[in-house]
């Protein structure tokens, strides 16, 4: 079996041709994992260099220059796209989204169409993004068990917390159900709806967490079988493919996801220690352990957005959602819920006069990679 650095590569090169080859660099470590892949498949290819392409915006909260700057000049890339986005550019009601909503309707994850202004200003070819690092090399079901584990071997008592999460995380199914459902609760609220849909949503959410295999050989097929993820990645391919780019996430490819699997289930500790494990010759010390992390709430729910909701009227909303809490939600709160993005959008189209949007396939194979899967 393939080590991650050589099967990372190896998923790299199976996407190279003739065309450039662009990697989407926000300084982070998947994006920098995937730029540091790329270098290397494109050497031992015989192909041209990949083309650093970085995203910069007005908030400082999504633009890293100086994180950027590291891994690029880590890397010896000479080739480096800086693309600077307007205020609203890149927002999910900005002009390039609106354009596509009116000619393809909502979509899922909303942010996609948000995107489309980038994918706009990058030119045709490959574009390769780090997208799916946080699940596909985060922690797993045994994490938390194995590190109080770790702690008690060298004389240290885990803190409670961290022991019960370490035994409920391990249990069987029927036992770990009551403990799961209550930890959705207390962690995510979609307060837009009536308590009736509440309780469906954080029912399918914790039953989504309950399906998740205690293996770490078998999480990679798991994750990548879901039908959101799914959806997203044939939709962000699609609305690619609109401006000539071939969209794709080499640490979601099927030749990464076998070596993910086939690491010992002991190494799964935490990000950081995955990484400096397994790329601490591709990836700067301080880049592994940074602590920090981008953020682009404000970059796809900006000023657009904010314009929309205060002329709103509350009406349209679909039976079951609270207008007059979105109202107030999409115009002052400082980080909008990205769950909201696609009643952002219907209700935009709703006010906008638009045709109703096709209907969406049952799977995101119905139609081919290349299809949209919108909403009614």
């Amino acid at each position: 079996m393939q080590s991650l650095p050589d099967a990372l590569v190896h998923a790299v090169t199976e996407l190279l041709d003739d065309r450039p080859c662009f990697v989407e660099v926000s300084g982070g470590c998947d994006s920098s994992l995937v730029l540091a892949a790329a270098v290397r498949a494109c050497r031992s290819a015989g192909h041209a260099p990949p083309i650093a392409v970085t995203f910069r915006y007005p908030s400082a909260a999504a633009s890293e220059p100086g994180w950027q700057e590291l891994i690029v000049r880590h890397l010896g890339v000479e080739d480096w796209l800086v693309v600077e986005l307007g205020s609203g550019e890149s927002d999910v009601l900005g002009p390039v989204a609106t354009g596509l909503l009116e000619s393809h309707g909502t979509i899922f994850p909303a942010t996609t169409w948000g995107r489309a202004a980038a994918f706009a200003r990058v030119g045709e070819g490959l574009l390769l993004s780090g997208e799916g690092g946080d699940e596909v090399l985060g922690s797993r079901r045994t994490t938390e068990a194995f590190a109080a584990a770790r702690s008690l071997r060298h004389g240290r008592v885990p803190a409670r917390g961290d022991l019960v999460r370490a035994v409920r995380d391990v249990l069987p199914r029927r036992l770990r159900s009551g403990a799961v459902r209550r930890h959705v609760r207390s962690g995510f609220q979609p307060l837009w709806l009536d308590h009736e849909r509440v309780d469906v949503v954080l029912e399918h959410l914790a039953d989504e967490v309950l399906a998740t295999p205690l293996s770490p050989a078998r999480f990679m097929d798991h994750h990548l079988e879901t039908v959101r993820l799914g959806v997203a990645l044939t939709n962000v391919r699609a609305c690619a493919g609109l401006f000539g780019l071939q969209w794709e996430a080499p640490l979601l490819s099927s030749t990464f996801a076998a070596a993910v699997s086939a690491t010992p289930w002991h190494h799964f500790t935490g990000r950081n220690d995955l990484l400096d494990r397994y790329f601490s010759e591709w990836l700067p010390h301080e880049l592994v352990w940074r602590r920090s992390k981008a953020g682009f709430h404000e970059v796809y729910f900006g000023p657009h957005t904010r314009a929309f909701a205060a002329e709103w009227d509350g009406s349209g909303a679909p039976e079951g959602v609270r207008a007059d809490w979105l109202k107030e939600h999409w115009t002052t709160a400082p980080m909008v819920f990205s769950s909201t993005g696609m009643l952002l959008q219907h209700l935009w189209l709703q006010h906008a006069g638009a045709p109703p949007a096709r209907p969406a396939a049952s799977t995101a194979q119905d139609r081919g990679d290349m299809s949209l899967e919108t909403t009614p």
